[in-house]
């Protein structure tokens, strides 16, 4: 399979993803829940709102990898791999909100994993521009 093929099918399933976490954010707004009445879906919402967050550069990172070379995508990929594992466990296993005074929640934690990831994929993607750079002079 191409790197094409697959980058195509991880930005339509992170598509779906984002969308499906957007409507389960607000469970209320699309009639999961009655008005007035709490939701089952809360517990839901406090998962989905920083796995949002931290899928907005995953989904910017696989848009511009489909504009380049199968070689940048190949190193690449043993990257997002081990770390979209680590990132979920991380976010997954992190108190949803806390009162000390140096905190780390749900939200801080993707937003940092998410920027994390996009800083460490640049790196890649200009570390190997270097490389193929050095190879052809």
């Amino acid at each position: 399979m191409s790197h094409r093929k697959i980058l195509g099918t991880l930005v339509v399933i992170i598509t779906l993803l984002f969308g499906i976490g957007l409507s389960l954010m607000y469970p209320n707004n699309i009639g999961l829940c009655s008005i007035g009445e709490r939701c089952v879906y809360d517990s839901v919402f406090y998962l989905w709102k920083p796995l949002l967050f931290s899928l907005i550069p995953v989904l910017l990172v696989l848009i511009l990898f489909l504009f380049l070379s199968d070689k940048f995508f190949n190193i690449w990929w043993k990257f997002a791999l081990v770390y979209f594992i680590l990132a979920f466990l991380w976010i997954s296993t992190t108190p949803i909100m806390c009162r000390s005074l140096i905190c780390f929640d749900r939200e801080y934690v993707a937003i940092v994993s998410g920027v994390g990831f996009l800083i460490v994929s640049f790196i890649i993607i200009i570390t190997k521009t270097v490389l193929l750079r050095r190879k052809k002079i």
